[in-house]
């Protein structure tokens, strides 16, 4: 598998996970798993989780990621604020009325 190949897997696999379990908890492990991968290939793409978490967050923003936006708007994160569009906030925040 071509390096770009895996490190998109893995990215996918995180945003899968972080979908389900939020975004601030995703474990290495986790996305191993998801990704079906040694967790240890997970740092030859990934300086560490905090950078895996802040590509997520990137993902999200750039494709609109509704449900990713929306815990970071939950979670005040500062990144989203500054950077996800007021559509993106909007569809984030139905995802949020329909959660409660």
């Amino acid at each position: 598998m071509q390096r770009s190949e895996r490190y998109n897997q893995i990215l996918e696999a995180a945003i899968r996970v972080a979908r389900l379990n939020g975004y601030q908890t995703i474990t290495r492990d986790q996305v191993a798993k998801e990704a079906s991968c040694a967790a240890s290939l997970i740092y030859q793409y990934f300086e560490d989780m905090g950078h895996l978490r802040n590509m997520v967050l990137t993902y999200a923003v750039i494709h609109e990621d509704p449900v990713i936006i929306a815990q970071g708007m939950a979670n005040h994160d500062e990144f989203i604020k500054q950077f996800a569009s007021t559509n993106s906030k909007r569809k984030a925040c139905e995802v949020l009325n329909e959660a409660i």
